[in-house]
């Protein structure tokens, strides 16, 4: 399946069930535990932790991904990663119309807190691909890389349609573009790299 035919079809619903599954069966993230139920609970529900992706029973870790096809697995990190970034992105970057940004999208965040236990710090999006979360799916790092460079040239197509359709205050898809190239978190590791490879050579994205 291709990533646009993923993104803007069977992801709404496996985001659905993952949600559902962090609500029934309880999330590790700190922000989760901390804020909800209370005023926050909205907002805190959009958080989640990295390590909610592995999947280990044994380990007191549920596999909050049961409902989504196993072969639907990579896809459906690739796509949050995908949210998670580009969210990450616009509150560092274009921080004065973040306020539109999520109120149009929502996206989710995920942090890399463990119950009361560790500082509270949002997670780089690649972490995704961290090795306990992909030996937990059966993963294998070649088979991630080989992926996301297809989910790459989506990705920077994508957000320059979304760009262009959408007036998100002053940002325009240049001002994205450029930022995402500059900044280190948003090309991090050889997935990372990928992205930005994708991004420089997007020529109707210029």
């Amino acid at each position: 399946m291709e990533p646009s035919a993923y993104y803007y079809g069977p992801f709404q619903d496996h985001l659905a069930s993952f949600w559902r599954s962090l609500n029934e069966l309880g999330s590790v993230s700190r922000v989760r535990l901390r804020l909800t139920p209370s005023r926050f609970a909205a907002q805190s529900a959009m958080h989640f932790s990295v390590v909610d992706l592995v999947a280990r029973p044994d380990q007191g870790l549920p596999d909050h991904l049961a409902s989504v096809p196993s072969e639907m697995h990579l896809d459906f990190l690739c796509a949050l990663l995908y949210t998670i970034l580009i969210d990450q992105v616009m509150y560092s970057h274009r921080h004065g119309d973040y306020p539109e940004f999520r109120a149009m999208t929502q996206y989710p965040k995920m942090d890399r807190t463990v119950g009361y236990s560790r500082t509270l710090m949002m997670a780089n999006p690649y972490e995704i691909f961290e090795n306990d979360i992909l030996t937990s799916r059966g993963l294998r790092h070649e088979e991630v890389t080989g992926r996301f460079s297809v989910w790459a040239q989506f990705i920077a197509s994508d957000l320059c349609a979304f760009f262009t359709r959408h007036q998100v205050g002053m940002t325009s898809w240049p001002d994205v573009k450029a930022a995402m190239l500059q900044d280190p978190s948003a090309t991090w590791g050889i997935a990372g790299a990928t992205l930005a490879n994708a991004l420089a050579s997007d020529h109707n994205a210029l």
